[in-house]
């Protein structure tokens, strides 16, 4: 029997009668999970996965549990599965499997959901940006599908539509939900002079120039982000609404109703 498990929720924009409603099942960095979560992911308009579908070990450079052809025919069967009406799919780094394939291909073997890679989709006139891209690191060995180096990075959010409604990445921005104990800044000793929060033992590891991205130029109502699973959670700032919905520590999803004309 498949476990049960709780999720967050946020509400975005105004309830009222003049209002529509969207609600988005945010969940990310599932890592083969599948089988034992489906039937606990929360109902809702749109389910969005930001990515980390797969998981990538050492071992796998020599010996795959499953081809890659088969990999995709497990995404398209997961989201297959699931009820929502509109079903969005990002990649992540350990989704290695995908590097193989064009875009073209990728969305030609997924029917069942949109998959997004530096484009968008609108569902019910909200419109969902997505883009994968991590930024590269020493400190990840394995895991690298979708990862760049920095000016790249910036290159990529650049190129998002000014008028997304809902950012999809893998990497959270710098500064937000973004603590690892693992990938991030060396851990401050005391307040950390950027958040003026106390994390000894974790520093952040977001992406700064998404960050900027972000909060002066795209002005999403919402950012969908997963990659550091300890830093799980929902929160408001500048008056957008972020999710990390890694869920292989957390356990939990996130949902987010979304009011809009």
């Amino acid at each position: 029997m498949a476990n049960e498990y709780s999720h967050r929720h946020a509400v975005v924009g105004e309830q009222n009668d003049c209002c529509r409603k969207l609600r988005v099942v945010h969940i990310s960095d599932t890592h083969m999970e599948h089988d034992d979560i489906i039937h606990s992911i929360p109902e809702g308009d749109v389910i969005v996965h930001s990515g980390d579908f797969s998981k990538m070990r050492f071992k796998n450079f020599f010996f795959k549990d499953h081809s890659d052809s088969e990999m995709l025919r497990k995404v398209n069967s997961f989201f297959e599965q699931l009820p929502h009406r509109f079903k969005i799919f990002v990649a992540g780094n350990h989704d290695t499997f995908l590097t193989r394939f064009s875009k073209e291909e990728i969305t030609e073997s997924l029917p069942a959901v949109r998959y997004l890679q530096d484009s968008f989709t609108v569902c019910d006139g909200v419109k969902f940006y997505g883009s994968p891209w991590t930024i590269s690191s020493r400190k990840i060995k394995t895991s690298k599908a979708f990862t760049a180096a920095g000016e790249v990075l910036r290159e990529r959010w650049g190129a998002v539509d000014g008028d997304t409604d809902v950012l999809i990445t893998h990497t959270p921005p710098y500064g937000v939900l973004d603590y690892s104990r693992h990938l991030g800044d060396t851990p401050p000793k005391a307040v950390c002079q950027f958040c003026g929060k106390g994390h000894p033992d974790r520093g952040h590891a977001g992406c700064y120039s998404l960050r900027e991205a972000v909060l002066q130029t795209i002005r999403p109502k919402m950012h969908l982000f997963g990659h550091l699973h300890g830093s799980a959670g929902l929160t408001e700032q500048d008056d957008i609404i972020f999710s990390n919905a890694a869920f292989a520590s957390a356990r939990r999803f996130n949902v987010i109703d979304l009011y809009y004309k």
